[in-house]
């Protein structure tokens, strides 16, 4: 019998075709009780403190968007953002699957960078690119950051992916700014 944790994380798209990083955070903070932010103001503030990896040319690198969560939370979120680089997918899975069970917040993840080797491990798209994992179904929930004892069988997600407004379905995404009833991912490839 397989368990899920699935977290309340309303989506909304991206509002730039570079602004993932800022729509994520948007979704994650808002999910927290910090108010539904501006990703302009957002994406300003994780591009504006992003200082690691500058070879990538990220549109929000990993130290800007942790810096930007930490400096926005709010004050009942007495915990802290990490960025992790751990070595396989597995460990990176588990590490996933505990931070949405043991602090009840999404995480944030991007592709994976082997800097040892010198080459990406591109795992969302192929690209740099940013989406919210909002739940997981496991054969059990895990009991400690360090279990590898259950078996992971999907993710949740939340992709900004595409820009609003969307080429697609415009009635579906309506360009910002978002609210809480906006239809910018109710399903199908945004909000699975």
């Amino acid at each position: 019998m397989s368990v899920s944790q699935n977290l309340t994380v309303q989506m909304h798209q991206q509002d730039t075709s570079y602004y993932c990083g800022a729509a994520c955070a948007q979704m994650v903070l808002e999910s927290m009780g910090a108010g539904l932010l501006d990703q302009d103001d957002l994406y300003a503030d994780n591009h504006s403190h992003s200082t690691i990896d500058t070879g990538v040319n990220w549109a929000t690198g990993p130290d800007g968007l942790q810096w930007t969560m930490m400096d926005r939370r709010p004050p009942s979120f007495t915990n802290y953002f990490a960025l992790y680089a751990l070595d396989t997918e597995d460990l990176i899975s588990r590490k996933l699957c505990w931070t949405i069970r043991h602090y009840q917040v999404a995480p944030i993840a991007p592709h994976a960078r082997d800097l040892r080797l010198g080459r990406r491990r591109r795992l969302v798209y192929g690209w740099d690119h940013w989406i919210v994992v909002r739940g997981y179904t496991a054969s059990a929930h895990p009991s400690s950051s360090a279990d590898n004892g259950y078996t992971i069988d999907a993710f949740d997600i939340n992709n900004p992916w595409p820009p609003t407004p969307s080429a697609d379905t415009p009635a579906l995404a309506p360009p910002p700014p978002h609210s809480a009833a906006d239809g910018c991912g109710s399903g199908g490839d945004r909000g699975l």
